[in-house]
């Protein structure tokens, strides 16, 4: 299914995602352009990366292995924030809470 810019757009909204313009944004630049918590997706040759900014505007985080598509990488991205919120932590070398 093919999604539109627009509803690229919407679900960019609803998720609290940057979507960058087609280049792909160094760290400098991109915290000169939005400051704050955010997640932006942005193309990687002819795959799509994200990466996970703090409150204060440095990147805490991005995925290690690119998507295919746009479409993939807002999935993956969906999956992660599912993921973060029931995974218990682990520490390593200790018990593990239940």
């Amino acid at each position: 299914m093919e999604v539109t810019p627009q509803e690229y757009k919407r679900r960019a909204k609803l998720l609290g995602l940057t979507l960058s313009s087609g280049v792909a944004a160094t760290g400098a630049n991109a915290a000169s352009k939005c400051a704050g918590e955010r997640i932006e997706v942005y193309p990687s040759g002819d795959k799509w990366r994200w990466r996970l900014y703090a409150k204060n505007g440095q990147q805490i985080a991005e995925h290690s292995q690119p998507y295919d598509s746009k479409q993939k990488c807002l999935e993956g991205i969906e999956s992660a924030r599912a993921a973060i919120q029931s995974a218990p932590i682990k520490v390593l070398g200790q018990d593990c809470e239940k």
